[in-house]
């Protein structure tokens, strides 16, 4: 099989380019938990759903960004920063609609669309970067990617297939199981956070690679995404493998 670059895909949707990460370890975390640490439980109070992103032009979020990545040409270890800021809002039919850049230790590498509405919270499309060019090209989800779906209900689950970008692979058809896990404590570099919990499994196939992720992102009201987990991987019908293991922890965030 060849070694295939996995692209990180977060929140079900978005690509993370992690080439324009640091190798070796991260810097680590500033913030220590202390022993019987405890924060109250996450609330969100049904109608007020869209605390969980507050989408307003400015917010900023910067998070660090550890990876390891496992295949036939060995093993490697990724560090570095991610930011996500909002540069636009327009208000859309009941709801909003959010475009988002995303940067990789300062550099430009994605640009995103999110929408907010009564019934969750949405990726309308996402961007992929030619090799060769380096341009960048938006991609639209068909039908929208539904992140969260709202009112939440921990236990409730949802399937969804759409097509978009996809991890480590051209757009194309992916199938998404999405489950509610109510709330959960984590911890972020800026200190231990409860957050809602949502558990996202996905699967397709290209050519003769099958591909899986399993994505767990932790939502705190009136701060945004908090915590986020994934693991990924690519066979190939000779069961030769490439998996990735991808963490963004939250560094600060600016409303």
């Amino acid at each position: 099989m060849k070694d295939m670059k996995l692209t990180v895909v977060a929140l079900g949707a978005l690509t993370l380019a992690l080439a324009g990460c640091n190798s070796g370890g991260g810097k680590g975390s500033a913030y220590k938990p202390k022993a019987g640490e405890k924060v109250a439980p996450a609330t969100v109070a049904a109608g007020q759903e869209a605390d969980l992103f507050p989408m307003k032009v400015g917010n900023t979020w910067v998070y660090e960004v550890n990876a390891t990545t496992n295949g036939p040409s060995g093993n490697r270890n990724s560090s570095g920063e991610i930011t996500f800021r909002i540069t636009d809002v327009k208000e859309v039919p009941d709801g909003k609609e959010a475009k988002i850049d995303v940067s990789t230790d300062g550099k430009p590498t994605d640009k995103l669309v999110w929408r907010l509405d009564k019934a969750g919270l949405y990726q309308v499309s996402a961007s992929v970067r030619d090799p060769k060019t380096g341009a960048i090209r938006e991609v639209a989800y068909e039908p929208p990617l539904r992140i969260l779906k709202f009112p939440l209900k921990e236990g409730g689950v949802e399937t969804q297939d759409v097509s978009g970008v996809r991890a480590g692979a051209q757009p194309g058809p992916d199938h998404k199981t999405v489950s509610y896990l109510g709330s959960q404590e984590t911890d972020t570099l800026m200190g231990r956070m409860s957050a809602v919990v949502a558990e996202e499994e996905g699967s397709f196939k290209d050519k003769d690679i099958q591909f899986k992720s399993l994505s767990t992102t932790y939502w705190a009201p009136k701060v945004g995404l908090v915590r986020y987990i994934q693991e990924a991987s690519a066979v190939n019908k000779d069961g030769r493998q490439i998996v990735s293991n991808t963490t963004l922890k939250l560094k600060s965030h600016q409303p």
